[in-house]
Parts: structure tokens; sequence; C-alpha cells
């Protein structure tokens, strides 16, 4: 029998729900606008639609709809943190990790799960390099805890 934390986890199992949820979760973080400037809450709310905008593409690319909520939720959480629009759209960019020249860094705002997402998606395309392949492997292992065999 599931327990309640199954049942009520961070995804409901449904795309369509979980859709809802997200939604509901984004208005609900928005900080008093009061509080801030015209431009900051612009910046978040656009933050925020990107943010659902590109878990929906993900859901439609085929990406599990657990991990594309788990990538909604980390965003949103970024989003509410950001203190100024010039974080804000470093957020609500593409994940960019750059290559050091001994494998690939993220970003300071870049979220494990889409990084991957990124690399999956990337992988279906082409073959990945070696490195990308290795940063690949490396997000599965801290996504998932272990590494396919």
């Amino acid at each position: 029998m599931a327990d309640f934390n199954d049942i009520l986890g961070t995804s409901c199992g449904s795309a369509e729900i979980d859709r809802i949820m997200e939604f509901a979760e984004a208005v609900c973080m928005m900080p008093d606008p009061a509080g801030e400037s015209k431009s900051l809450t612009d910046a978040r709310a656009r933050a925020a639609q990107t943010t659902l905008q590109r878990a929906a593409y993900y859901r439609g690319q085929g990406i599990r709809n657990d991990l594309v909520h788990m990538v909604v939720e980390k965003r949103l959480k970024l989003i509410a943190e950001a203190t100024t629009v010039k974080e804000l759209r470093e957020i609500e960019a593409e994940p960019k990790p750059r290559y050091t020249g001994n494998g690939f860094a993220a970003s300071k705002f870049s979220v494990p799960e889409e990084e991957m997402i990124i690399w999956s998606l990337t992988s279906l395309k082409a073959p990945l390099i070696p490195a990308g392949f290795e940063r690949y492997m490396t997000l599965f292992q801290q996504v998932f805890g272990a590494v396919p065999e």
C-alpha cells in the first residue's frame, strides 16, 4: 500500500495536474509587488512564465514528468529568491554550461536536473563529445544517485 508521501509527493504523476499545480506555485511564490520595483516584478513574472513554457516543452519531448516538476520547483525557488533584474535574466536563460578545457562547469543559477535534460536532448541530435558525456553521467549520478549500467 502506498504511503501518504507517495500519493502526495512533489509530483502528482499526471502532467496536466502538475501543470496546474506549477502555475499555482508560480503565482503563489511571487512576492508582494508593493515591496519591489516594477522592473523587478516584471522580470520575475517573465522568468516564471519562461519556466512554465520550458517545462511544457520538456514534457512534449517525452521527459519524465517528475523530473520536469523538480526543475520547475527549483527554478521557481531561484526566481523567488532573486533580488535583481540581472539575476532574474540569468535564471530565465537556458542552461549554458561552459567548457573549461577540462570539462564542463555549470552557471551560478543552473538547476542540475535541467542541465541533465539539456544534455539528454542534445544527445538525441548528435553523439556527445567525451567531456559532454562525462558531464551528463555526473549529473545523472547527482540527480538519481546511480549511473545506469
